[in-house]
């Protein structure tokens, strides 16, 4: 039996998920700017696995030097004889049955993999009008309507914000966003961790980044269903869900593994040939 594994490549992190008959997929995530991050992800994958075991990787990428470190450490790391590793583009979602998801943008190929792939999830989670919300490195709001991906916003994540704050001026500082402690994320209560208006630079900082990225999720939302003509549902995944959930007014569905859980659903479709290693076999 070949087992899949979904790797999503982003900006930030590798999350991988190894198909698991019988239970839940075996999860690994790090961050891809990591020293060895991608040698250290296959050595957690290695326990899971036996060295001669078929395996067919998906990957879905929007970061093309951490996807080819990835690509060689698993030349590396394993035999590959029976590896084959599959590059997931907007095919997979037109070509393979496993999606009747259309679309109406500009240029479907431009259009980021991991967009594609959460928009065809969310459509499964909450039916054919759905909006969905990815918040990390950037922040994506996209919409489908009635089976029809129409496209969406992006704008700067949160660490991004923080980044470009330090960056462009003399005065303010980088805020670690990864070290903010939201004391009860799910509670009635949690907004009160941040006091507004600021009474000093980082907690001035981090209300316009919260407050502003949270109101501009409420308003994009807003225009969305406006334009369709009726209050569809939201999902939403992403690693600043927890910071932003008490400052949005919307309710989501929460899905913390949209796109790796879509990738291990996708059947190949036929006009897509493996990537191999050196000695391997094309399946």
């Amino acid at each position: 039996m070949t087992r899949r594994v979904a790797v999503d490549v982003g900006n930030s992190f590798y999350h991988l998920a190894l198909e698991n008959p019988g239970g839940p997929p075996c999860r690994y995530s790090l961050p891809t700017r990591q020293a060895g991050a991608s040698e250290t992800l296959l050595d957690y994958l290695a326990d899971s696995i036996t060295t001669d075991e078929p395996i067919d990787w998906h990957v879905a990428s929007v970061c093309g030097p951490a996807k080819q470190s990835l690509f060689q450490a698993i030349e590396e790391k394993f035999s590959c004889e029976n590896h084959a590793w599959y590059d997931v583009d907007f095919r997979w979602i037109s070509e393979s049955g496993h999606s009747s998801l259309r679309w109406d943008v500009d240029a479907i190929d431009r259009v980021g993999i991991d967009r594609l792939l959460a928009a065809s999830a969310g459509r499964r989670l909450a039916g054919p009008s759905v909006v969905v919300i990815d918040s990390g490195s950037a922040i994506t709001v996209d919409l489908v309507d009635d089976g029809t991906y129409r496209g969406g916003i992006i704008a700067a994540g949160l660490a991004m914000q923080s980044r470009a704050l330090a960056g462009d001026t003399e005065n303010l500082f980088a805020i670690d966003v990864d070290a903010i402690d939201v004391d009860g994320i799910d509670s009635d209560t949690a907004a009160s961790t941040l006091v507004v208006p600021g009474k000093n630079t980082a907690d001035a900082m981090l209300g316009g980044m919260l407050y502003g990225t949270a109101g501009g999720i409420d308003r994009v939302v807003a225009e969305y269903r406006r334009l369709v003509g009726r209050d569809i549902p939201v999902v939403a995944t992403g690693g600043d869900l927890r910071l932003l959930k008490p400052y949005v007014h919307i309710d989501w569905i929460a899905a913390e593994h949209l796109v790796t859980d879509e990738l291990l659903r996708l059947t190949r479709p036929a006009s897509v040939q493996a990537k191999t290693w050196r000695g391997a076999d094309s399946r």
